[in-house]
């Protein structure tokens, strides 16, 4: 018998955007990463070099008091929510948050309902407790509500996952009728909502819209994040939910995690609790990811072939497109060979992928190497038109 059999998922594919980072290539639509020229280099190091010693000692698994109580005053001047400190937790980043929920929420043939599409990251950490997924259609305002309605009237659901913010990967973001209908539902059903909010500040156009959690708390789960809004490498977040669910994901993060690095969180809290510093930095990403979002809608509107479709997010990272070739794995190795990558949409379906589509990342390149980007992907993809 060898380590094959033993393995308890095995066959388990690895992350297609974990693995499209393994090419180094010159132009990169794929992962959601933050241009390096934006980190606030400066402010961190200043904060870092004002650690106190004794917190490189090993920390406990909940929140530092410091770290609780900055958040809270962050999250109600900047979100809109109000949490008391024990509704509030903290864990290595938002995808070890989602993986310590999974194993806190769901037993193996359990009932979850995701979007289709939806972040694949979350769909990798649920995979892992072996659950049964109902999958919601994604529409310009939101899942489609009928469908949700009948997932969460008609199963005995333990969650569901949305990204209500210029979702990953669709950039959609749900209209405030669509959060009023998926509140409601949740007060109905006794669901409870895991919703993911790492772009919520990332808005460059439109009126921001109240958090799932602002309108219903009793009823979710509500994780943010310093990776898109500080640098990914913080490997920090945090958990405001209700303080049954706090104390339960608390016992395994103390398993899974252990504790979060007590020198991150406390770097994060001091920097998110500094308004003007915080202010004019999530200014400089405005400015700087809106214009390339717009320019990489100019280019798709300029350059790409007829029936080639796309989402047009009002902030975020991400745009969706739709109508390429069915055979999208052709199209990605022929752009490799053009030194340019993007995400195959297949991966962001829990259950049937739908061919043809892909993820750009618009807010890593620059605003000519976008251009450039996707005149070699059109190049590519004009004889199948």
């Amino acid at each position: 018998m060898g380590i094959e059999d033993k393995l308890a998922y095995p066959g388990q594919q690895p992350s297609p955007i974990r693995e499209l980072l393994k090419h180094r290539v010159e132009i990169s639509f794929g992962g959601g990463y933050p241009p390096p020229e934006c980190f606030p280099v400066e402010r961190i190091t200043q904060l870092r070099a004002e650690i106190e010693p004794e917190y490189l000692q090993y920390g406990a698994t909940e929140p530092l008091p410091e770290f609780n109580e900055r958040l809270r005053k962050y999250l109600e001047r900047e979100i809109g929510i109000r949490a008391e400190p024990d509704e509030i937790s903290v864990g290595s980043g938002s995808q070890a948050i989602l993986a310590t929920l999974a194993a806190t929420l769901i037993s193996p043939g359990q009932t979850i309902v995701v979007d289709a599409p939806t972040y694949l990251g979350a769909l990798g950490a649920f995979r892992t407790q072996r659950p049964k997924f109902i999958t919601i259609p994604m529409t310009e305002t939101g899942p489609d509500l009928d469908v949700l309605r009948q997932a969460l009237t008609q199963n005995n659901v333990q969650f569901y996952y949305t990204v209500p913010n210029f979702g990953n990967p669709t950039g959609v973001t749900h209209d405030l009728k669509t959060r009023e209908e998926i509140v409601g539902l949740a007060q109905k059903t006794g669901t409870l909502i895991v919703e993911d909010d790492p772009y919520g500040l990332l808005r460059y156009q439109g009126k921001p819209l109240p958090t799932l959690h602002e309108l219903s708390p009793d009823h979710t789960a509500y994780i943010g994040t310093a990776s898109k809004t500080i640098a990914p490498d913080m490997r920090t977040a945090w958990l405001v939910a209700p303080l049954a669910l706090v104390d339960a994901y608390n016992t395994q993060a103390g398993a899974i995690q252990l504790y979060t690095s007590q020198v991150n969180q406390l770097v994060t809290a001091r920097f998110l609790d500094s308004p003007d510093h915080f202010r004019k930095h999530i200014e400089k990403l405005r400015t700087t990811y809106g214009e390339r979002l717009n320019t990489m809608l100019r280019a798709f509107e300029e350059m790409f072939p007829t029936g080639v479709t796309w989402t047009k997010p009002e902030g975020g990272m991400f745009i969706w497109i739709s109508g390429l070739p069915t055979d999208i794995q052709s199209i990605l190795n022929q752009a490799v060979t053009e030194n340019v990558v993007f995400v195959p949409g297949t991966g962001f379906y829990a259950n049937e992928p739908v061919s043809g589509t892909a993820r750009f990342n618009f807010s890593n390149a620059k605003p000519e190497v976008i251009t450039e980007g996707v005149r070699r992907i059109a190049r590519i993809l004009e004889p199948y038109y």
